[in-house]
């Protein structure tokens, strides 16, 4: 009883932000969707559907009771990372809005410098390059025998470790790609970055995930609506609503493609079991369930530092292949971690089985004031005066790009794509070095 008032006056409160954020003009911002995506779906809406019987096809039923136990003690410790967010999301905008009034230029150096890095680097040559690479590691991984089973890649990935690095870096190109190929012709219409877009695509669904593809749409629609936020109305919101169902939809039938299910009627009709009690929005019930079988004892950094050392291959690394989240999840629960990717236990899952309940309040807290300080850039760049377009939309988009690399501090196991962005930026660095040489040499624009 008293956790079902919990859950209802978080609700109602949450609710209410949202509201105000829609009379504000702000309701799609960098803020309220990393809540939205992070928070309210997985952790908080989907509270009461974690108690039904129904979880069992998923869980097994021996799992089911036992994570029953732990659901209430869960989404306590989640809500009080919530409101750790919350504090450090409101000091941010307090500091923020101190510091504006003295000086709004020199902020946001960095953001700015990944901006303007990505604004003059977007081009059809940076691109091409890219592609040429993408192509040649797809052949490399054709003749290995990555794609004997077209929309699993990651079976074959997770039993022959040696080769993992591989298709790391080739799905995690293909995600940056895709995102900032979306982005190239939201600006500006272009069949040879169409077409790539199409095979990056292709190349993506073939890893057995649906994040890539699923959070380069996301990022993407967000962008359309931050850009014209001032313009949002009931229409607007119908827009985005219809968006959402389909990305619903594509994610759900994704999944069964996976399982070699291909008919998309199967998929309608059991729309509700894979979207409550599937694994598409489990982090609430899978913290839950680990927490069943956890035995106390704090891991103190251990798989935070072996995300953090994800350029190093499991394969070679003791360590990684040791204590990576996914592999503490998946042997905690006892699966086999060489063919079980493990369990996702929310934002603030690693961070409570590594430091308990301190760590929750403090990652909380650092999560809460990151993305609060790029919402608050995104919004001073949208709001300020002479600024082109195409500057805006790149702004935007960069707030979107970092604030979705910054979740890898919460969950690290998808920290190896803090790296390939590193890496992505550096490319593009060193081609606009070469590209300055060659005009200052021959006096040809690359464009």
């Amino acid at each position: 009883m008293f956790f079902g008032m919990l859950w209802a006056l978080t609700i109602f409160a949450m609710l209410g932000w949202y509201i105000s954020l829609y009379y504000k003009k702000q309701l799609i911002t960098v803020l309220s969707t990393s809540v939205f995506m992070q928070i309210c779906i997985p952790l908080v809406l989907m509270y009461p559907f974690v108690f039904s019987d129904k979880n069992v096809s998923a869980t097994g039923l021996k799992n089911y009771y036992m994570y029953l136990q732990h659901v209430n003690y869960a989404f306590l410790i989640c809500l009080i990372g919530i409101v750790f967010f919350f504090l450090g999301s409101f000091l941010c905008s307090r500091l923020k809005r101190k510091s504006k009034i003295i000086n709004i230029k020199n902020q946001y150096r960095f953001i700015n410098f990944i901006t303007e890095l990505l604004v003059k680097n977007a081009n059809k040559i940076t691109f091409s390059i890219f592609f040429v690479a993408l192509l040649i590691l797809f052949i490399i991984m054709l003749k290995i025998g990555y794609f004997q089973n077209i929309f699993n890649v990651r079976t074959f990935s997770m039993s022959q470790t040696g080769y993992r690095p591989l298709s790391n870096f080739f799905y995690s190109i293909c995600s940056v790609m895709i995102t900032l190929l979306l982005v190239s012709l939201y600006i500006k219409k272009s069949k040879l970055l169409f077409l790539y877009l199409v095979i990056c695509l292709l190349f993506s669904l073939t890893s057995g995930t649906r994040g890539a593809v699923l959070h380069s749409l996301l990022i993407i629609i967000f962008v359309y609506f931050t850009v014209n936020q001032r313009k949002i109305n009931k229409n607007k919101l119908i827009q985005f609503g219809t968006l959402g169902i389909i990305l619903l939809l594509m994610a759900v039938y994704l999944g069964n493609l996976r399982n070699k299910q291909y008919n998309p009627v199967f998929v309608l009709n059991n729309l509700s079991e894979s979207l409550f009690y599937g694994n598409n929005f489990s982090d609430l019930r899978d913290f839950s369930w680990v927490m069943a079988y956890w035995n106390g004892s704090l891991l103190y950094g251990k798989t935070m530092l072996a995300g953090m050392l994800s350029f190093i291959p499991s394969a070679i690394s003791d360590f990684r292949s040791h204590w990576n989240i996914g592999v503490f999840t998946a042997t905690t629960v006892g699966f086999d971690p060489r063919v079980h990717p493990g369990l996702r236990t929310g934002i603030f899952g690693e961070s409570y089985f590594n430091f308990g309940i301190l760590g929750v309040s403090i990652f909380g807290f650092i999560y809460g004031y990151i993305i609060t300080y790029i919402d608050t850039f995104v919004q001073n760049y949208i709001n300020s005066n002479g600024r082109e377009k195409k500057d805006i939309i790149f702004a935007v988009a960069t707030g979107y790009i970092i604030a979705g690399l910054m979740i890898n501090i919460m969950i690290t196991a998808g920290f190896f794509q803090i790296y390939v962005y590193i890496f992505v930026l550096f490319c593009y660095y060193f081609y606009n070095y070469l590209t300055k040489i060659f005009i200052s040499k021959f006096g040809v624009n690359h464009e």
